[in-house]
């Protein structure tokens, strides 16, 4: 028998919640001043499951023939994506395979799922989980037995959810991972034909990546012009939402100065050759000489050779020391101590000779990690799977770089 007590023990965690009022089909529950309707129904289906359902990650839940996941819309433009994602009255989309053994549905949270969070979700994670789904209208289906009052579940309507339900007969009904890729594989059809970006959330946590604190100085009246390319990169990576983009948009100020700077390691060689008192153009031997170091130059010079070649020719190796100092006296060691990155350990080596070297390989790794995802090729980098999480890390260093290589190679007003 469902009471009064049960359905208190099941909103325990959600502190503004009360039940205040139970009736034949269920109970009336005050939740931000907004009276809601949960029915016995609903606790009943949750409480056969209690003891079985799994919450993995802590935006899903699993148990035999059912799978639910929380899924992030992705959208960019001024509309938002869910309403391309829905057609008219639309509050659904199903697919079903044609044996019916497999249905996924895109929808928002279910009763069961929004219970089990209720009760099985750390307490203090709640309050994520109610940022999500804090209601914007309420326009539910009505209870017959409710008054009138909006579902329980309309306080939440905002999270959207995929499942995957399979019938007995489904032979890997009891394996997460499988049905997992299927709702991942019904995303990807649905991503398809509305061209709407759907994943599956790993967190209630939102992680909106900043590259920096604002500035608190007075803006002054500019000294020099800047290179307009460089500055279209930079107010890109500002104003990109994909910390992807943000990176190699940076890394393209950085890349900019490659081939020049290059170019002037080698005249500055072939100059020195050439300014030999005892060298003869009439000479073989001295020719020869200067074919080599032509030959060796372009046989050495590789990319990331021509990346440190950029930092060393713009930065004095005190100047990125001072910044990384500055940098982790305000937040914790991070570059002057190893770290694992896209699967290799780096550490910014603050010794004179080494800094751009040991710079360069770091930043280098990581654009190779954005740009290659050839298979079996590691490192990658795949998005949303915490990866997301060392690129905001690594972003501060490689920001640096690009603003003062825009000042430093600007012309004097």
């Amino acid at each position: 028998m469902i009471t009064v007590s049960i359905a208190e023990d099941l909103l325990r965690n959600l502190h503004a919640a009360s039940v205040d009022e139970e009736v034949a089909a269920g109970f009336v529950v005050t939740f931000r001043s907004i009276e809601f309707w949960l029915s016995k129904e609903d606790i009943d289906d949750y409480l056969s499951i209690r003891d079985t359902v799994v919450v993995s990650p802590e935006t899903a839940i699993f148990l035999p023939g059912y799978y639910e996941h929380a899924v992030e819309v992705l959208s960019p433009g001024p509309v938002p994506g869910a309403f391309r994602l829905m057609r008219g009255s639309q509050e659904s989309i199903e697919l079903k395979s044609q044996d019916e053994q497999i249905k996924i549905e895109l929808s928002r949270i279910s009763i069961r799922h929004l219970l089990t969070l209720l009760d099985k979700v750390d307490p203090r994670r709640l309050r994520e989980i109610l940022y999500r789904g804090s209601p914007t209208r309420l326009v539910a289906d009505r209870h017959p037995d409710s008054t009138d009052r909006p579902e329980l579940l309309e306080a939440f309507r905002r999270i959207l959810t995929v499942k995957v339900v399979a019938t007995s007969e489904y032979r890997s009904r009891s394996k997460t991972s499988a049905l997992r890729s299927i709702a991942e594989a019904g995303l990807f059809n649905i991503s398809y034909s509305r061209r709407v970006g759907l994943v599956l959330s790993q967190s209630w946590e939102r992680k909106p990546h900043r590259l920096g604190i604002r500035r608190g100085e007075e803006i002054q009246f500019p000294r020099r012009i800047y290179k307009p390319d460089l500055v279209a990169h930079f107010q890109l990576a500002l104003s990109s939402d994909s910390l992807v983009l943000t990176y190699l948009s940076l890394y393209k100020i950085l890349e900019y100065f490659f081939v020049s700077t290059a170019e002037t390691v080698l005249h500055r060689r072939l100059t020195e050759q050439l300014a030999m008192p005892s060298f003869s153009h009439r000479r073989r031997a001295h020719l020869r000489q200067l074919a080599s170091t032509v030959r060796r130059f372009d046989q050495r010079t590789d990319e990331q050779r021509m990346l440190a070649q950029v930092i060393e020719h713009f930065f004095m190796p005190d100047e990125i020391a001072t910044w990384i100092a500055e940098y982790e006296s305000e937040n914790d060691a991070y570059y002057t101590v190893p770290q694992t990155v896209f699967g290799l350990s780096h550490t910014v080596d603050l010794n004179p000779d080494k800094v751009a070297s040991s710079l360069a390989k770091r930043i280098y790794h990581i654009r190779n990690a954005l740009v290659h995802h050839k298979e079996g090729d590691l490192p990658r980098f795949v998005p949303f799977t915490g990866h997301e999480d060392v690129l905001v890390k690594e972003l501060p260093i490689v920001m640096f770089l690009a603003e003062r290589l825009i000042v430093k190679t600007g012309d004097d007003l």
